[in-house]
């Protein structure tokens, strides 16, 4: 997991259009063109970060596959999780001192150590913004979606600019504040671009390779460590247009947004509770109903069976 080799630059990313009296958003078309350029030039880089986590993954998976493997798959996983956790990190940190003209000073292994440095204050904004989203969800969907949108930024405030928890989250929903909708419009574009291409590579590889569970560890393993560093590039480029976009008046994040961050969470929280407790009720139930259904179908074929006795001796 030794890598030194140093990634061509690039000139600065995409920023906005400044020109009128309220900049825009770099169009679509735009932010794709200057992710791919980047990508093509460092894409070595980038896609030996993202193999990392991805082939841990595919090991457990081919481990988990043969059975009397399941003893080594399992901690293989709980290892690929982490450095799946850890990996925007080392993504995020190599796009943007790549953009900005720094010489890489670390091998992966080093990248990935020095990752690990912020694990929990990262998973802190992970545990924070799923379980907005988890409690914007349960209220109808929408408003889970739009959490989304609001704290997915926080991963970039976090990493390049050193906020921590609810300040990461709260910078991020400044920044897409009053612009909702052409943020939403920009991330959706490339992610259903990725999954029209994700779909399509599957479909060759699966008319290749026989086997559903092979082909699909096989298109999981591409998409991994190729889709998701160019997705990282492009957020990356949207993120900078964003920041040399933001208005001095939306500089500090509003209070009231902890506030209904906080109460998502709860709503969250407790959703997760109720599952937690409906779940295993509802399948008893539907168990102990499904045994006594089994118990009186029973005891009507016996029934009838006992008739068809009798009719036989009457006779």
């Amino acid at each position: 997991m030794d890598q030194n080799q140093q990634a061509p630059i690039i000139p600065a990313p995409i920023t906005a259009n400044t020109n009128s009296a309220t900049p825009s958003l770099p169009k679509i078309g735009e932010l794709f063109s200057s992710a791919w350029k980047f990508y093509k030039i460092n894409w070595k880089l980038l896609v030996g970060i993202a193999l990392v986590p991805a082939i841990v993954n595919f090991v457990a998976g081919v481990f988990a596959s043969t059975g009397v493997g399941v003893i080594i798959a399992i901690p293989l996983y709980v290892f690929g999780i982490a450095l799946s956790v850890v990996m925007p990190i080392v993504l995020i940190r190599t796009i943007d001192a790549s953009y900005k003209g720094v010489a890489p000073t670390q091998n992966l292994t080093e990248k990935y150590k020095s990752a690990f440095g912020l694990f929990w204050s990262y998973l802190l904004i992970v545990i924070i913004t799923a379980l907005s989203v988890m409690g914007g969800t349960v209220l109808f969907i929408i408003p889970g979606i739009i959490v989304a949108l609001y704290v997915r930024m926080a991963i970039y405030t976090f990493i390049l600019e050193n906020k921590r928890g609810f300040e990461a989250v709260q910078t991020s929903y400044v920044l897409v504040k009053g612009r909702l909708w052409q943020y939403f419009v920009r991330l959706f574009a490339v992610g259903l671009i990725m999954a029209i291409v994700s779909i399509v590579i599957g479909m060759v590889i699966g008319s290749i390779i026989s086997g559903k569970s092979a082909s699909q560890n096989i298109v999981n393993l591409i998409a991994m460590s190729t889709f998701v560093p160019f997705f990282f590039v492009y957020e990356y480029n949207l993120f900078v247009a964003m920041k040399n976009t933001q208005s001095a008046t939306e500089v500090s994040a509003p209070g009231k947004f902890k506030k209904w961050l906080i109460a998502f969470m709860t709503v969250g929280v407790v959703g997760m509770v109720a599952t937690a407790i409906i779940v295993p009720i509802v399948i008893f139930t539907l168990a102990k109903t499904g045994l006594q259904n089994a118990q009186d179908m029973s005891k009507i074929q016996d029934a009838i069976r006992a008739q068809i006795e009798q009719a036989q001796k009457a006779q």
